[in-house]
């Protein structure tokens, strides 16, 4: 079981150690767009359209610790994660993954589908934490800034085509 409990629609987490996040947004509506979504998402699409490589770019599987980067400029940032937890149901579908050592944030994100009616909601949480790594710590402001601007990104992610921002045009077309 993940900290984020992807399982459970009310999540109330203790605070203390980690920044507490949970948003959760309308990715549009109809079965159609469900299975969509849903496949994006266990494809690592909220990632990879948001800015991020990721290798191997397969279905998210429990345990897997796939390479995940992304490059701001002319650097490119390694961030080490484990999938800690998958969930797959007919009206819920995710996963989680915790950061490991070398990451530059300690902590655990997830991204979750959720079918309510006919909308399809996607709900993000996570908890982040300073990381263990001098280098990081250091720069934990800057990085809780990025991590907001991406949090935008991820709203985008999964939306029908038609529905994209500029950025997330952008984004999708650069997909690779």
């Amino acid at each position: 079981m993940s900290l984020t409990n992807i399982s459970s629609s009310q999540w109330n987490p203790e605070s203390g150690r980690y920044r507490i996040y949970e948003q959760e947004s309308l990715v549009g509506r109809g079965d159609v767009l469900w299975a969509q979504a849903s496949s994006a998402l266990m494809r690592w699409k909220v990632k990879t359209r948001s800015g991020f490589t990721i290798h191997p770019e397969s279905v998210v599987s429990l345990g897997s610790r796939p390479n995940l980067s992304v490059t701001i400029g002319r650097v490119t940032i390694q961030e080490p994660i484990e999938v800690c937890d998958v969930l797959v149901s007919t009206d819920r579908i995710g996963y989680a993954y915790k950061t490991l050592a070398g990451h530059p944030i300690d902590g655990e994100e997830s991204f979750i589908l959720q079918k309510r009616g006919a909308q399809v909601v996607l709900i993000i949480r996570s908890l982040s934490a300073p990381s263990g790594e001098a280098r990081w710590r250091r720069r934990f402001a800057l990085l809780s800034m990025v991590q907001k601007a991406v949090r935008l990104r991820y709203r985008q992610a999964l939306k029908p085509e038609q529905e994209l921002s500029r950025l997330g045009r952008v984004l999708r077309s650069s997909e690779g």
